[in-house]
């Protein structure tokens, strides 16, 4: 030990040097899981050592290797869930560019961690492998499909006997597990079978400055984008300034631990979605933890664009109440995104699709479908996930529709109650709406966040009656906005590495860059106030093609029942969100 030198430095040193002899273990021994592990810690020591350089190679080495390997995973649960466990390369490289102020370039490792199979899929995945697949391969598809939606109708047929046969329903719930992972399984093999696809996995370009300069097109509207880390979390804001327009880039340092940010965040939700009066002191102590840091920068800024992390993906930002007292939502018009490179390749097939002649004929405005007549095998079913939930009738959801069809017009909309809201129906007609609307009930899965559904009537023998996330993933729809009014929509499994996988996670995946979608349980009546209100603000009018905003439309159908006494709580409005697309 040189003279005077700190212990503590020369422990890193003598850490470093162990990690790097562990790199070399794992290169030679061909381990790439060691390796990139290897190469984060050595990245880790040598930053505490003050060499930021050498730091910054080998965070850079270690994301590599991780990509590597992330490529190699074809598809299937594993590729959501692969990074989960991977990020402390990204939050290394993120937390030491931010330390030497390089702001712009942290925010590119930022996105680099997000959201990833889902902007692999937008970029080059599902919709080519649609096309890609032969006959026999569609065959397969559907079969596979089929024998899930077979063994689920055996299972729940076993459930409802008088007397139901425990081992025969525990062979049957073994039976639809490894229906599911064989499903899986077909998906990963047609990807090995089209390589030329596969090849395009994990190497989706990432939005530059320039490009998020473009996506953010006037100087009233914040970039907002949250990165948590074990102790600290860090909040990335993008803006124009006037005269210049010039893009700033700026990221604030938030001490808080994840454990306390998640259960803040859980609180102000639950207090919300109980109706709870004692949800103020809750919302002025988030909006001055997560967004009070860039006041001076979000100054006079009337539409925030939020990329959420881990559990703040549950935090309804718009119910935050101001240092005077307001909610965000009377300041701002508030949406959220995946990522922000997702974003601007969802707002780029948009813009693709403007521009290109219509490919589907006899296109109309609206489906709709609400107060499904939902059958008992659909609700049997339905009580496997959840215990708890009724389905009960919603007779003010089957008004909201009809009321939507009279606003978009007989010759523009189709709209289905009852009965005639069929699962097979909405399979079949929905390529060819702008915009898709359910009201009725969704039921979140939060263990396998893929299944979960919403409730529609049966139809054809070869459905269920439960549209999950999965089938609509592998829909090819076209319309510019989905409406789910109905129960915990915009909820799901938030994985670490894809933001919050579930219903609109899917909907993304199938094509649509906006989905309106809610946080909890809502009530109905103030429901369809404020989705007439909404459609009414968003949709084309007759006279010209023009219309507000679509988080904008929003914000103004929130404010009109808010300005209700009787439902002013931020329960009645703040429960509905939007996520994607928000012009």
């Amino acid at each position: 030990m040189a003279a005077g030198e700190p212990t503590h430095r020369v422990l890193r040193r003598g850490a470093a040097g162990s990690d790097r002899q562990h790199e070399k273990t794992a290169e030679d021994g061909n381990d790439p899981e060691v390796l990139w592990n290897a190469q984060e810690l050595i990245g880790n020591a040598l930053e505490s050592l003050g060499q930021p350089a050498e730091a910054q190679r080998y965070f850079l080495a270690s994301i590599n290797t991780i990509e590597r390997l992330r490529r190699e995973v074809a598809g299937g649960q594993q590729q959501q869930t692969y990074l989960e466990n991977r990020l402390g390369p990204w939050l290394g490289m993120v937390s030491l560019l931010i330390s030497q102020k390089n702001y712009s370039e942290a925010l590119a490792f930022a996105e680099r961690s997000k959201a990833r199979v889902l902007l692999d899929t937008l970029q080059g995945g599902r919709a080519n492998l649609r096309e890609s697949l032969s006959t026999e391969e569609h065959q397969a598809e559907k079969t596979q499909r089929l024998k899930l939606v077979e063994l689920n109708s055996r299972l729940t047929s076993e459930l409802r006997r008088d007397k139901p046969d425990a081992p025969r329903i525990a062979a049957l719930r073994t039976d639809v597990e490894k229906a599911r992972l064989e499903y899986e399984a077909l998906e990963t093999s047609l990807f090995a079978a089209h390589p030329e696809l596969r090849l395009r996995r994990g190497q989706a370009s990432i939005i530059t400055t320039d490009e998020i300069g473009r996506l953010l097109q006037d100087t009233m509207s914040a970039l907002i984008e949250y990165v948590v880390g074990e102790d600290r979390t860090y909040l990335f804001v993008i803006t124009k300034s006037e005269p210049t327009r010039e893009v700033q880039v700026r990221a604030y340092t938030i001490p808080i631990r994840k454990e306390e940010l998640a259960r803040q965040t859980e609180t102000f939700r639950v207090q919300l979605a109980n109706r709870d009066l004692g949800f103020s002191a809750t919302g002025h102590k988030l909006y001055d933890l997560l967004v009070r840091p860039a006041q001076a920068q979000l100054s006079g800024k009337t539409n925030l664009v939020i990329v959420p992390d881990e559990k703040i993906w549950e935090l309804p930002f718009q119910a935050l109440l101001t240092e005077s007292g307001q909610y965000l939502l009377e300041k701002s018009s508030v949406s959220y995104a995946p990522s922000l490179t997702v974003l601007g390749e969802m707002s780029g097939h948009r813009k693709r699709d403007a521009r290109s002649p219509d490919p589907i004929p006899s296109r109309y405005s609206l489906l709709a479908l609400g107060n499904p007549d939902i059958g008992k095998e659909t609700i049997d079913k339905a009580l496997l996930t959840v215990s708890d939930e009724k389905l009960a009738p919603l007779p003010q959801a089957a008004r909201e529709a009809r009321a939507l069809g009279q606003l978009y017009g007989a010759s523009q909309s189709k709209v289905y109650v009852g009965a005639e809201a069929r699962e097979d129906r909405f399979k079949a007609e929905a390529s060819q709406a702008r915009v898709l609307h359910f009201a009725t009930h969704g039921i979140l899965n939060n263990t396998s966040p893929m299944y979960s559904h919403l409730a529609l009537s049966q139809g054809s023998a070869g459905e269920d009656g439960l549209l999950e996330a999965w089938e609509l993933m592998q829909m090819d729809l076209h319309a510019e906005l989905a409406v789910l009014s109905a129960c915990e929509t915009a909820r799901g499994r938030f994985g670490p590495g894809e933001g919050m996988i579930g219903l609109t996670w899917a909907l993304f995946m199938a094509g649509v860059p906006a989905t309106l979608v809610s946080q909890w349980k809502v009530d109905s009546a103030s429901t369809r106030e404020l989705m007439v209100n909404f459609h009414q603000l968003a949709r084309p009018t007759a006279v010209s093609t023009a219309r507000i905003a679509k988080a904008e439309a929003l914000r103004r159908a929130a404010l009109k029942v808010m300005k209700n006494p009787g439902t002013r709580h931020p329960f009645y409005w703040a429960g509905f969100v939007m996520y994607g697309e928000w012009r």
